[in-house]
């Protein structure tokens, strides 16, 4: 009989270290996309750190949002109801089911980051307010709001290069690298 014992114990330690590691493996940055009702996809990005979220959605959305989460479930506030991503984890890659009010939808998800998602927002530097801002027509716009001043940034991994003028990329200006927790702009 102590063979089986000893047999179903390391069995039990073996599936509940597999579930601990199962569910740190959701950890880090993932990018993907997302459908809802009618609508055509949007884009998403979100990084897992504890109980948290740090969610990015495509253009026409808010910036970035910190929100809690439980699993791989977690809710953006919205109208008329909350945004809300349900999904799972299986071969290394997120999907499920998106719903707001009666909407339905999907998303999908692999592990990568989404620069341009995360960057869109305003950042204060000392006395000087900086914005980041899409267009539809061009590169995104890093745009000091004190003097007026518009340059170009373009990805470069996942960094920006910071273009001399509105449209231009070379000469550079500087680099930016923008996270959940800020941005660092030289």
């Amino acid at each position: 009989m102590r063979p089986v014992i000893l047999i179903l114990l390391v069995f039990l330690s073996c599936a509940g270290s597999a579930g601990a590691n199962a569910s740190k493996s959701v950890t880090g940055s993932w990018v993907g996309t997302y459908t809802l009702g009618t609508h055509a996809s949007s884009q998403i990005t979100f990084s897992i750190r504890g109980g948290r979220a740090t969610v990015a959605l495509g253009v026409g959305h808010a910036d970035v949002q910190s929100v809690s989460r439980r699993g791989l479930r977690f809710q953006l506030p919205g109208a008329p109801t909350p945004l809300v991503f349900n999904g799972k984890l299986r071969v290394g890659r997120v999907s499920g089911t998106v719903r707001q009010g009666t909407a339905r939808g999907r998303f999908r998800a692999k592990r990568g980051t989404a620069p341009a998602l995360i960057a869109r927002g305003l950042y204060r530097s000392g006395d000087r307010v900086l914005g980041v801002v899409d267009d539809p027509y061009g590169p995104e716009r890093l745009v000091d709001l004190d003097s007026g001043a518009v340059h170009a940034i373009y990805p470069s991994g996942k960094n920006f290069v910071i273009g001399w003028g509105f449209a231009t990329r070379t000469p550079t200006a500087g680099t930016a690298r923008f996270d959940a927790a800020g941005a660092r702009i030289n």
